[in-house]
Formats: C-alpha cells, structure tokens, sequence
C-alpha cells in the first residue's frame, strides 16, 4: 500500500471519516478527499503542520496524469462560486382579481432551470431560480424550484405564500388556499398571504369566505392597496354595493389611479350614469394617469354616451 494511501486508511480509522470521503466540488471535477485525508493524519500520526507529509512518490493531477513530486502540493481547493442570494424575507406580491381587464407584458419562454448549486446553498439557488422562472412567464417552473425550497425548510412562510402565489397563477384555486393558510398560521398578520388567500376563496365561488381573510388582512395593513381592492371586490360579489363603495372609496384615498373606476362602475350597477360618467371625466384629468387608466375611462364614457 502506498505511503499516502496508508496514511488516508489510518485516517479514515482514528477520525471516522466515511468511506465515500467528502462530497465533490462543482468545478473541474476535484475533490476534497486528498485534503481531508492528509488534515486527519495530521491528527493521528501528531504531525504539527498538513505540509509535513509529503508524498515519496509521483503525484496525480487532477485532470488524470501524472506529475513530478518536485512540484509543489496545491494549498486549496477552489471554492464554487454562489448564485445571487434572494431574500427568503420578501413578500410576494398579492394578485387583484379585478374585472376591469388589462393585459400582461409579454416576456420571453423561460429556458430550462438547471441548479448547478453548491450543497450549502440549495435553498438560494431554488429561490433566485424560481423568481427567474416566473419572472420569465413559467409559472410551472418556478412552482417546481419553491416546492423543492419548501422541502428544505418547511415551516418558512415567505416560501408558502410564493408556492401559493404561483397555484394561483396556475389557476389551482384550493391548493393556492391550502398554502396561503400554513402561511398565515406561521405569520399572524401576513398580509400577503392573507390576501392570497382570499382571492383564492373568491376563485372558488365563497366571497363570505374571502372576506373574513381580506378584513384581517386590511387590519394588519389598512393602507394596503392589494387587500382594499380585493376586500371592495369581495363585498361586490356578494352584492354588497354599499361597503364595497366605502372600501373603494378608502381605495382612493391610498392615491389607486384605479379606485375611481371601480366606484364609477357600481354607479354605473345602481343605475346612475350620470354621476358615473362623471367620475369617468375626473378620471381623465388625473395628473400622471397610467395610459391603461385612461383608456378605460375613455372607453366607458364613449360607451355610456352612446346608449
């Protein structure tokens, strides 16, 4: 048996170390077994420094061959490099079911993910994957990358409410509820997820139900534009005109350019075109109006006035 090769074994004896020896690197194909081995026979043979062992023979090279011992010993390993870190702190943002329309900006397909990650850094990289992923418009790809995140830290509640946040997406109305709840659970007062879960109650045909979900969300965060709107929608549904007018109405007040379409249109619900084309022409001499804003607006008066 060869000198560095006994030493290794006497290593894996007295320090316990696992046969398979540590886990590769992702570059070059390197490992850290030579490394640990000479660190651990540093311990069992009481050698002071690692570079006093030194090979009496031809060492290998990494990339397969052979080269002269009067080289000097690598002093390292080359460490991976991370992926951007993602805060697994940031709320995800709540989706308004509004019936006001709109379109959504076109973005490219996403590409395939591939985690290419450290060991150590598996939780960053399916999270910084999975905002790519729906960043990019695939929303099963990043569901995917969460749900791996989720395994790695279950009880995380960011993490619940994105893997909720993209069932919704996906149109998967009762498993969006089923996360946003843990969420909620996890995080008195989350916001976000207490939002989530309301629009998914509303998906799912029981506004009595998302109420009680967006009430407590708009408790946590009154100015919050997400939960107003969609509490107002709620109350709409349920034929409640008059507490969804006083909810837009506090909408409004938030400075939401789309507030005052959602009252014009309950007007328009009760009848009272006049009073709703009005709001319509207030709309259209907002300073800094959003162009999706104001086609709307124009839309609804040229209809009104055709009638």
């Amino acid at each position: 048996m060869a000198p560095v090769q006994a030493i290794a074994e006497r290593a894996r004896q007295t320090a316990d170390i696992p046969e398979s020896g540590p886990a590769p690197t992702q570059q070059g194909g390197q490992t850290e077994s030579v490394t640990a081995f000479v660190e651990a026979s540093r311990v069992a043979t009481g050698k002071t420094r690692s570079s006093d062992i030194q090979p009496k023979h031809k060492a290998v090279d990494p990339k397969g061959g052979a080269r002269s011992s009067s080289r000097k010993p690598a002093t390292g390993v080359d460490r991976p490099v991370k992926p951007p870190l993602v805060s697994d702190r940031i709320q995800t943002p709540a989706v308004a079911v509004s019936g006001m329309g709109g379109h959504d900006a076109e973005v490219p397909p996403a590409k395939e993910t591939v985690m290419t990650a450290p060991a150590p850094g598996l939780l960053e990289s399916y999270l910084y994957a999975g905002r790519e992923n729906d960043l990019r418009g695939d929303p099963n790809a990043a569901l995917e990358n969460y749900l791996k995140a989720l395994e790695l830290r279950p009880k995380d509640p960011d993490i619940l409410n994105r893997v909720a946040y993209m069932y919704l997406k996906l149109g998967r109305a009762g498993d969006s509820l089923e996360y946003s709840e843990k969420a909620a659970a996890l995080r008195p007062g989350f916001t976000s997820a207490l939002v989530n879960a309301g629009i998914a109650c509303m998906a799912m045909g029981s506004p009595e139900l998302a109420r009680g979900y967006l009430v407590r969300a708009v408790e946590a965060e009154p100015a919050n534009r997400n939960a107003l709107l969609n509490l107002g929608l709620a109350y709409e549904k349920d034929g409640n005109h008059e507490e969804a007018m006083a909810t837009f109405r506090r909408l409004a007040l938030t400075g939401d350019p789309e507030a005052p379409l959602h009252e014009a249109r309950l007007l328009e619900k009760g009848g009272l075109v006049d009073e709703a084309v009005e709001i319509y022409e207030g709309v259209l001499r907002t300073a800094d109006l959003p162009p999706e804003t104001r086609e709307r607006a124009e839309a609804r008066i040229k209809a009104l006035s055709s009638r």
